[in-house]
């Protein structure tokens, strides 16, 4: 018998192999389908529960009677509270340390509601800041002094008559209108060609509507005509001066006013225990000269040179020739003013404001000049004689006065830990008017002691336009 060959037998050897593999496949499939049938379909049959019976229940009462009975007088103790509107509220600053407070707590309402929340010196919350421009010079401050020169040499020709001014206090009273509700301030105002100054409150007031209204018509007036220049009589007193230094003795001898303006008014704006100050003035030198109390002794002496020197001939010749010509300079003055103001009405201009007013000595040499009108003979009185308190040699000098607010600050900032105000100053000049060096150095100089305050020149109404413009 011949076998089949090899290739065959092995094809027959695999199908073998693969029917068998696919029988126990099968075979395995059945048996792991089967149980997994079992075990998670006949062996967990569906478990059912009864429901619970119903009960019925009764429905809430559609209204419930409340007894609330009054507390007895055990319990509650006292009257009934009411209330009552309360229209305006305005407490001033308290000077003084109340609790911590180093200078003062200020309320003040418009119309029901709290206008401002101020507490000031070192303890302030800064609730009452404003921010402000001032003919350029931009600061802020919580309590705001405006030092304005009501003097006649604000309104002269030169710098735009009235005309200016009136611009000068518009653009303020627009400022003082837009500060925060919070802020206080005050207005002072001071002749910077005499000795009289006036306060628009004694202390510094709310920035509310109601003195808005108050300050327009207390300010406006003010030089408002050529025939009204100036303030009325009055000053603003000073109570704080430095007594144990000469120059805040000088201050506290009857509030008398010394020329020139600018120390009696840093005195008094200090006073005013603001933070920043804004000074509008014609006329600024930093630390000059004040006029001091001639001594007895200083009398005595003035009263004897000028006997001795007007009981000499010449003295009296030279002095009857001058006065001659002085009255016949006078009738020229006269005509030509008369003339002037004629042609003025006629091109519908206000008169002329001077530098002096009246008839003085220093009126006659401003007009004179003025009409260019020359003397032949000179005036032998010397000053130091006839206008002692004009001369230099009976004043504070410059030193001085630096040294006195020096001391000041001291005393009453620095050692009460208050900071110093900051004191900026505009100065208002005529465009041509010549501003010499050493005063621009001199008023720096001043300002560095007011925490480092800001110094800008303001020259004619063009000026005043500009920097309204710019805003």
């Amino acid at each position: 018998m011949i076998s089949p060959p090899p290739q065959k037998r092995l094809i027959k050897l695999l199908f073998k192999i693969l029917m068998m593999s696919a029988v126990a496949h099968i075979a395995m499939l059945i048996l792991f389908g089967g149980y997994t049938v079992y075990r998670y379909v006949i062996s967990s049959g569906a478990d059912f529960e009864e429901p619970p019976a119903v009960i019925d229940e009764t429905p809430p009462p559609t209204s419930v009677e409340v007894s609330i009975q009054r507390p007895s007088a055990a319990i509650m103790p006292g009257r009934e509270l009411t209330m009552q509107s309360v229209g305006s509220i305005a407490v001033p600053a308290l000077a003084g340390n109340i609790g911590g407070l180093q200078e003062s707590f200020a309320i003040a309402d418009a119309g029901g509601d709290f206008g401002s929340l101020r507490l000031g010196g070192a303890s302030s919350l800064g609730l009452g800041i404003s921010e402000i421009t001032v003919f350029g010079i931009r600061d802020s401050g919580e309590r705001i002094l405006f030092a304005v020169d009501a003097g006649r040499n604000m309104m002269l020709d030169s710098k735009g008559g009235l005309h200016s001014y009136n611009a000068i206090k518009e653009e303020l009273i627009r400022l003082i209108n837009g500060l925060s509700p919070g802020t206080l301030f005050n207005v002072i105002v001071f002749e910077g060609t005499s000795n009289r100054s006036s306060a628009f409150r004694p202390t510094l007031v709310p920035a509310i509507p109601t003195n808005f209204e108050v300050l327009s018509r207390w300010f406006m007036p003010i030089n408002q005509r050529a025939d009204a220049i100036g303030l009325g009589p009055g000053n603003i007193p000073i109570g704080q001066a430095l007594t144990e230094h000469p120059v805040g003795q000088t201050f506290a001898q009857s509030n008398a006013r010394r020329w020139p303006p600018q120390p009696w008014l840093t005195q008094i704006a200090l006073e005013q225990n603001a933070d920043l100050i804004y000074v509008i003035t014609a006329n600024w030198q930093g630390f000059t000269t004040m006029v001091r109390e001639i001594t007895d002794r200083e009398t005595e002496q003035i009263a004897r040179d000028r006997a001795r020197l007007e009981a000499t001939s010449a003295f009296q010749r030279e002095l009857r020739l001058y006065l001659e010509e002085e009255a016949t300079v006078w009738q020229q003055i006269r005509a030509k003013e008369a003339a002037e103001a004629a042609e003025r009405r006629r091109r519908n201009l206000p008169p002329r404001i001077w530098f002096h007013a009246g008839e003085g000595r220093h009126a006659f040499n401003e007009k004179r000049r003025a009409y260019d009108i020359a003397m032949r003979h000179r005036d032998p009185r010397p000053v130091e004689l006839f206008w002692p308190q004009e001369s230099t040699r009976y004043r504070h000098d410059a030193r001085a006065m630096e040294d006195y607010f020096r001391s000041y600050l001291r005393i009453f900032y620095r050692n009460e830990n208050k900071p110093v105000p900051r004191m900026n100053l505009i100065l208002f000049l005529a465009e041509a008017e010549d501003l010499p060096r050493e005063t621009v150095e001199g008023i720096r100089g001043f300002l560095r002691h007011f925490n480092n305050g800001r110094f800008r020149e303001l020259r004619g109404l063009a000026a005043i336009q500009a920097t309204t413009t710019e805003r």
